[in-house]
């Protein structure tokens, strides 16, 4: 569940003009409406969840979602560290790791150990469903600003 730094690299290395122009505008209310959980989910999420600048050279290494087992193996809570979103990059890190917390919430009070395949799977096509959903709809209206200007 943690976000491996092949994975990190390849977001970075956007060279689309589209993708780096509406990423510039991309807010954690984006992400949030993506996902459409209830609020409950969010009202969690926000107590358990560090932002750090990307910007810091070991920042990636912390990115995750850390699940916390009480002494019998019951899943109790876990901590979830992204980075602030300043960009599509930073943006997708926080939609890959919001979909393995919302994972990990909806098995909260279980003995739940997830399959590591699966879930990375999961969380990858929720980042490619994303930035396609984002783009399409920013970069459609970025486009018709250029071709005006």
């Amino acid at each position: 569940m943690f976000m491996d730094i092949d994975t990190f690299s390849k977001l970075h290395a956007f060279d689309n003009p589209i993708m780096n122009e509406v990423g510039k505008e991309i807010t954690l209310d984006n992400v949030e409406a993506f996902f459409a959980y209830d609020d409950a989910f969010w009202h969690y999420l926000k107590s358990k969840t560090s932002k750090i600048d990307s910007h810091h050279p070991n920042a990636r290494c912390f990115y995750g979602v850390y699940p916390d087992y009480d002494s019998s193996g019951i899943l109790s809570g876990m901590s979830v560290v992204v980075p602030i979103i300043i960009d599509m990059a930073t943006a997708l890190i926080n939609v890959h790791e919001f979909r393995h917390a919302f994972e990990l919430y909806e098995h909260l009070g279980e003995p739940y150990h997830p399959n590591v395949e699966i879930s990375e799977q999961i969380a990858g096509d929720a980042e490619t469903a994303f930035s396609k959903q984002y783009v399409l709809s920013k970069g459609s209206k970025w486009l018709e600003e250029q071709t005006l200007n």
